[in-house]
């Protein structure tokens, strides 16, 4: 799983906006009730591999070079190891094309598919 170092922007009934670095527009929405989280606060968004797809569905976007790319049958991951909010692994669809390795690709994933968690370490529910 991506764990990316954020930032909550703002905590609303039932969802928390997260930023990170690298994220590209709008922060990203997590449904969760962000009980004790407040703007400001460091958090962890975790976002599992085959839900950040490279040129995917999804409202959220971020940008990252990719620094190889590996093929297992019908999926491929991209790794970006430098990316700035931590290291990100992400699919690819083959069908839409090979992704260029040392070359920025847009990474699209849905808010509702990410956890979150605290300083700590716990899950923001």
């Amino acid at each position: 799983m991506n764990q990316l170092a954020g930032q909550v922007e703002a905590v609303a009934e039932g969802t928390v906006l997260v930023s990170f670095e690298g994220l590209a527009g709008d922060p990203v929405k997590v449904p969760a009730q962000g009980a004790g989280l407040r703007a400001g606060m460091p958090v962890t968004l975790g976002i599992r591999p085959e839900q950040m797809l490279a040129e995917g569905p999804g409202e959220a976007v971020a940008e990252a070079r990719v620094e190889f790319v590996e093929h297992l049958g019908g999926t491929s991951f991209a790794y970006a190891p430098s990316f700035p909010a931590g290291a990100l692994i992400a699919a690819a669809d083959p069908r839409r094309g090979p992704l260029g390795e040392m070359e920025p690709h847009l990474f699209r994933f849905h808010g509702a598919g990410c956890l979150l968690f605290s300083k700590d370490g716990r899950r923001v529910r």
